[in-house]
C-alpha cells in the first residue's frame, strides 16, 4: 500500500508537473530512501549508486519534491 501511495504522489506532482526523464530512477531513489532512513546519503553516493550523470541531478530531483 505504501508503495503505491509514494508512485501516485510521484507520478501525480512530480512527474507530470516538471515532465521529468528517467522516471524509473526517480522511483528507485524515492524507494532507497524511504527503505533507508537511517542511514547517512550524500548526493554523490545516490548519483553512483544509481548510475545518475551528476550529483546535480540528485539534488534538482530533491529541490523538486520540496
Amino acid at each position: 500500500m505504501l508503495s503505491t501511495l509514494v508512485s501516485d504522489i510521484l507520478m501525480r506532482d512530480i512527474f507530470s508537473r516538471y515532465n521529468l526523464r528517467n522516471q524509473d530512477v526517480y522511483r528507485r531513489i524515492a524507494q532507497y530512501l524511504l527503505s533507508n532512513t537511517g542511514k547517512e546519503i550524500s548526493f554523490n553516493n545516490l548519483k553512483n549508486t544509481f548510475e545518475i550523470g551528476s550529483a546535480t541531478s540528485v539534488m534538482d530531483f530533491f529541490e523538486l519534491s520540496d
